[in-house]
């Protein structure tokens, strides 16, 4: 098995202000937590998406929308997700709201 650096894959971009209107600390690309627990966790630690499912007590299907990006984080699977791994619920529904956020200002279409 793989050691695991979670210190070298970042969830997002951190850029600096680029002038007034944008505050310091401003996050950029934020990654999906899907692909977040695909490229941290699954592919170093060489865990396949059906011994996932297994671990976490979930359909095979579920974690495979989660980790294509075809479903969003639930709440309950951030529980399931902290158990299995060594990260927090909120810590994963903090990579969900950022992602979420991030999408939606792409998308909103203000007057």
């Amino acid at each position: 098995m793989n050691s695991l650096n979670l210190n070298e894959l970042p969830m997002f971009d951190r850029q600096e202000s680029s002038g007034p209107s944008e505050p310091l600390g401003v996050i950029f690309n934020p990654l999906h937590p899907g692909h977040y627990l695909k490229q941290a966790y699954m592919e170093p630690l060489e865990i396949t998406v059906t011994e996932l499912a297994k671990k976490l007590g979930v359909s095979v299907a579920s974690v495979s929308r989660l980790v294509s990006a075809k479903s969003e984080l639930s709440y309950e699977m951030a529980i399931r997700l902290s158990k299995v791994f060594e990260r927090t619920p909120e810590g994963w529904m903090n990579i969900q709201m950022l992602y979420g956020l991030n999408e939606a200002k792409l998308n909103l279409k203000l007057p």
